[in-house]
């Protein structure tokens, strides 16, 4: 897998409600609370969408191994980069 510092740091807040932002499977994301054990700040992949309320995120340390897959509401997360985008 392709650790996130190969991913450019493009910070939005999640405006997923207001319809600006579609969080969706393998975007990065990133904490902005403490949350389950891991700190704020730390980036993570979305590798589930529940319902649009919570994702489950593979979230991982400075040196890319994974620290834990932990299901995360979307109100601690804001969007850092659409894996499409990166594709490109």
């Amino acid at each position: 897998m392709i650790g996130l510092t190969a991913f450019p740091i493009i910070f939005r807040r999640n405006t997923r409600d207001k319809g600006e932002i579609q969080m969706k499977e393998l975007d990065a994301v990133k904490l902005v609370e403490d949350y389950e054990n891991i700190k704020a700040g730390t980036e993570g992949v979305i590798v589930h969408e529940y319902d649009g309320r919570a994702f489950e995120v593979e979230f991982f340390d400075d040196e890319d191994n994974t620290i834990d897959v932990v299901t995360t509401p979307t109100k601690y997360l804001v969007f850092v980069v659409s894996y499409e985008d990166n594709d490109k």
